[in-house]
């Protein structure tokens, strides 16, 4: 049977069984007729590009089916079966070969082609739509593979009447090519959808008869695309039967259409002349043609009578995972359709339909053995791409995750590099026989290399003498997002110790570093050779990010890692404007972010060598004048300062950017009310600083070694307090030389810096204050700082359990009379002894004021409450220029009579207001709390004496515990360091 418009045949097995049936042959030959003049009349507008799906096609598959079936399932298939198996071939892609105005129809609202109930809850318009809001939201991947690589993004289809672009036609095809098998169904039944809503009736549905085949063929035509038992449950319940309904097979037919079709990949689909001379725009198209050329030969003459042997040379890693999926589908399919078979017709034997089998049960492949093909072809078989839940989900992580700063591309590769070439050096100890292996000679362990010039940077490139890469590390971690090789049993064993604990110091630990290259360019290119590799067994390979898979080259290269970034040109400017200005790389710079001198990183850049600033401490490292530091079990060391110079924080030699985050007056995070927060350069074997994905900040407020940090500054201050203290308040010393003292202004609440006793002084810490249980404070307010001017006078006279603060130094001063707004309120607050202090209550026991003070306060137009307050004095006993006013019951004559007795500064005075105290419940800050503690601990008192005899002894009780910090101070005495932030008029100073 043949159609004189068409080329397709009908196999000889199938006419001879229907010839005698008029009624058959002529619902088969009317079907075939139509199919055939739509196929030659229309090309595949939706799918320009696909492999052949046209009259050939067909024919092969219903070769093939019948060829699949067993001789013994070929007697037992019935008329009817030879009819609708002729049918359901023709339909099963028919669905493809709609055209344009076929697929307005189908859309439209209240069209004909309203689905089967049975299967098909939702119309065409509706499935549209949601195919539609589905593909707005393809990832580039996706649209790259569909539309190639000048891919836009998804667009509404043009109105009625308005041409359409190549990437409207590719997105239809996308979804026929998702739902043609249900469109096969219903165009057996309602026909070919065509133009304006009209119907192109395909099968004939006049009588019953000829409905139950259109249905039946439909349905085989349908089963292709989906799982067979819902075919089976369709079949049970519009005839009762899924065996063998009106004499069709139906199951059986269908697991031939299935694997007929799965088996249509021979390289003749595929013709080599057409792929010479044609670009394909869609690379799902161009990997099909590919594909289908890279088979030779497909046989069933092996020495496994029931497997079937596909030949094939892939020639590219794209192909090969291709065929291996095809490979792996095919036999998914085979296992399937046997297990069918055997449930619909296992129990027929007495009908002997449980030899309806097929011929093959296996197919297998000289790609089975990975290793031997592997030597065969010259690039790696696996399947090796950048893996996240999606491509675009990669994309998306860079820009939250880095922002789009080049600085960030460059400290995550030079942070990669520096832990490779520590874990060279780890693997060195261990392997003594990489000492003479070949590794990049470069200057340096590391060598930062950019390209270009000023106006415009052309490359980046990363090399690296480190550990390198094998390709099961690149495919399974360096190109997964999350995957970090570094929680891996293997770095494990080599780099971990038998507790668990890290050997080396290591930095990178969420395995997203290699993400950030792509804010430098497009496409990397990689070339690396594990430390334990051969020399000709080195890897190098290209790839961009949404890459849906990449080819590892095996090449001859040296230990270690090179990777090269061409730099597109919108961003070859963006890059060149963070090169540094000058010779000098500082902290902040965007080419520097590492910092230690060993590792060792080189930089040259425009071709010059980049010399670095200043650098951080090495682990190995002891303290200086810079830098304290603390060990404990979980850190190697934590090197600290208050310097501000150096960068706030850094983690095993790269600078962490934090902002003001360990701003004082701005976090929450505190050591104790008395101290800033120092620099930090943490050494962190285990990864255990809680560091951002953006590697900017830390997660939490909370340093995981605060504790031992609260008690390593406190050590420091000890020392400073030993060592460096005056013997009298003679110095501006008292007012708080400490560089890592707070500044600015004070809390309400807060103890000064220094508070005073009898014979010596105090860290104003409220514990450490409560420890010594005072019950009398002496407040001065105002005049020198630093208690300069009267307190030793005053000292003379206090008592052993009295206190001596000051606060506002010069708040009185003449030259702020009139001009500062405080001045009133806190003359004010003298009179009436409004101040707190943290842990204590105080009541107000008298006020002592200079009278020409109280003269220049009647001067700046007093308020109500003021003139109240002057009246006071006015009424108070004047004892040498001071005026004296008491409480009732007032007891502390003799101290009142020492502070009249000193001499008045007319340009600066000081007023003092007595307290009685009396301690509180309140709760302590845990950081307050540990610092006094830790005070005590190593001085076992809380007062420094000023008496040089006394504090020897008290230096010498301290040097059991701190001996080192001690010594560091002696050798580095008076380590004031000034705010630094604005002495450098170069930002990339710091």
């Amino acid at each position: 049977m043949k159609h004189p418009l068409s080329l397709m045949k009908i196999p000889q097995f199938i006419t001879g069984r229907i010839q005698a049936e008029h009624k058959l042959s002529s619902f088969v030959s009317s079907a075939i007729d139509r199919i055939n003049s739509h196929i030659s009349a229309n090309r595949m507008v939706f799918f320009p590009e696909y492999t052949d799906h046209g009259i050939t096609h067909l024919e092969l598959v219903l070769q093939t089916a019948l060829d699949l079936a067993t001789e013994e399932a070929q007697a037992l298939l019935t008329t009817s079966d030879a009819a609708v198996l002729a049918v359901a071939v023709g339909l099963h892609d028919f669905g493809m070969h709609l055209t344009r105005e076929g697929f307005e129809s189908l859309i439209t609202p209240g069209c004909l082609w309203r689905g089967v109930p049975y299967f098909d809850q939702k119309p065409w318009d509706i499935l549209w739509q949601e195919f539609y809001a589905d593909a707005t939201r393809f990832d580039g991947r996706k649209l790259r593979s569909l539309f190639g690589e000048g891919y836009r993004p998804v667009r509404p289809l043009p109105m009625p009447g308005e041409q359409w672009e190549d990437f409207d036609y590719l997105l239809v095809g996308e979804f026929l090519r998702k739902f043609h098998p249900r469109l096969a169904h219903e165009i057996a039944l309602y026909g070919l959808p065509g133009k304006a809503g009209l119907s192109i009736s395909i099968c004939q549905t006049g009588s019953a008869e000829q409905e139950f085949l259109a249905d039946v063929s439909g349905l085989i035509a349908r089963s292709h695309g989906m799982d067979l038992r819902p075919c089976l449950a369709y079949l049970e319940q519009s005839y009762n039967n899924k065996i063998a309904p009106r004499g069709v097979h139906a199951a059986f037919l269908a697991v031939l259409l299935r694997i007929a079709d799965y088996f249509q990949i021979q390289a003749s689909r595929a013709p080599t002349a057409r792929t010479e001379v044609n670009s394909f725009q869609s690379q799902l198209s161009a990997r099909e043609w590919k594909v289908h050329q890279s088979i030779s030969d497909i046989h069933n003459t092996g020495n496994d009578p029931e497997a079937i042997f596909v030949i094939a040379q892939p020639g590219d890693v794209d192909s090969f995972l291709k065929l291996k999926g095809w490979l792996a589908g095919v036999q998914s399919e085979l296992d399937q359709s046997w297990a069918i078979l055997g449930e619909v017709y296992g129990l027929q034997k007495h009908v002997r339909l449980d030899e309806l089998g097929l011929k093959i049960r296996r197919v297998k492949s000289n790609l089975d053995d990975i290793e031997q093909f592997s030597k065969t072809v010259s690039y790696v078989p696996a399947k090796i791409s950048f893996e996240a839940a999606n491509a675009d989900l990669l994309k998306l992580l860079v820009e939250p995750l880095y922002g789009d700063d080049p600085a960030i591309a460059i400290r995550e590769l030079i942070q990669n590099a520096v832990d490779a070439v520590r874990e060279f050096d780890s693997l060195l100890t261990q392997h003594p026989q990489l000492q003479s292996v070949s590794r990049y000679p470069i200057d340096g362990d590391v060598l930062l290399e950019v390209e270009g010039s000023k106006e415009g940077v052309t490359a980046v490139r990363f090399t690296d003498r480190g550990v390198g890469m094998t390709a099961q590390i690149i495919q399974e971690y360096f190109l997964r997002a999350g995957a970090s090789f570094r929680r891996s049993a293997a770095w494990r064993h080599d780099h971990e110790d038998s507790t668990g604990h890290s050997k080396i110091l290591r930095t990178g630990r969420f395995g997203i570093g290699a993400l950030a290259a792509f804010l430098l360019g497009d496409e990397i290119e990689l070339t690396t050779r594990h430390a334990l590799s051969a020399p000709d067994d080195g890897i190098s390979f290209r790839a961009k990010l949404d890459d849906e898979s990449i080819s590892l080259s095996r090449v001859l290269a040296p230990v270690g890692t090179c990777i090269t970034i061409r730099t597109p040109p919108r961003l070859k400017g963006r890059i060149a404007k963070v090169a540094p200005t000058n010779d000098k790389l500082g902290f902040g710079n965007a080419f520097g972010h590492y910092f230690l001198r060993k590792p060792s990183v080189s930089r040259t850049i425009f071709g010059e060598a980049a010399e670095v600033n200043s650098w951080l401490p090495q682990p190995e490292d002891g303290m200086s004048a810079d830098w304290r530091y603390f060990a404990n079990k979980d850190f190697q060391k934590v090197f600290w300062t208050f310097r501000r110079s150096y960068p706030e924080l850094s983690s095993n030699g790269i600078v962490i950017k934090t902002g003001s985050a360990y701003d004082y007056q701005r976090s929450a995070t505190s050591l104790t009310s008395n101290f800033q927060i120092p620099y930090l350069a943490v050494f962190d074997r285990d990864g255990l600083l809680p560091v951002n994905l953006q590697r900017t900040a830390l997660r939490t407020r909370q340093l995981p070694f605060e504790e031992d940090l609260i008690r390593s500054v406190t050590d420091d201050l000890i020392a400073h307090a030993l060592i460096e203290a005056p013997e009298r308040c003679t110095s501006d010393w008292l007012s708080g030389k400490y560089e890592g003292f707070k500044k600015g202004v004070r809390s309400w609440r807060a103890w000064p810096t220094w508070v005073l006793t009898k014979d010596g002084f105090l860290l104003g810490n409220a514990p450490l204050i409560e420890a010594l249980s005072p019950r009398i404070l002496l407040l001065a307010v105002g005049g020198a700082a630093a208690y300069q001017g009267w307190a030793d006078e005053v000292r003379a006279h206090t008592t052993k359990d009295g206190l001596i603060a000051a606060i506002e130094a010069g708040v009185f001063h003449q030259d702020r009379m009139g001009v500062s707004t405080g001045v009133k309120g806190t003359f004010t607050q003298v009179m009436n002894g409004f101040f707190f202090f943290d842990g204590f209550q105080l009541r107000h026991s008298a006020t002592l004021i200079p009278t020409v003070l109280a003269e220049r306060i009647g001067q700046l137009r007093p308020g109500k409450a003021l003139r109240r307050d002057l009246a006071k004095i006015g009424k108070a006993t004047i004892i040498d220029g001071w005026a004296s006013i008491q409480r009732p019951g007032f007891s502390l004559t003799q101290l009142r009579d020492a502070i009249c007795q000193l001499p008045i500064n007319s340009e600066d005075p000081v007023a003092f207001c007595l307290f009685e105290l009396s301690g509180t419940q309140e709760q302590r800050s845990a950081q307050d709390n540990s610092c006094a503690t830790r005070w005590l601990e190593v001085l076992q008192s809380p007062v420094v004496p000023f008496d040089t005899g006394e504090r020897a002894k008290l230096e010498q009780r301290a040097s059991d515990q701190i001996a080192e910090v001690l010594s560091n101070r002696r050798q580095n005495p008076q380590t004031r360091i000034k705010n630094e932030e604005s002495s450098s008029s170069d930002p990339e100073s710091i």
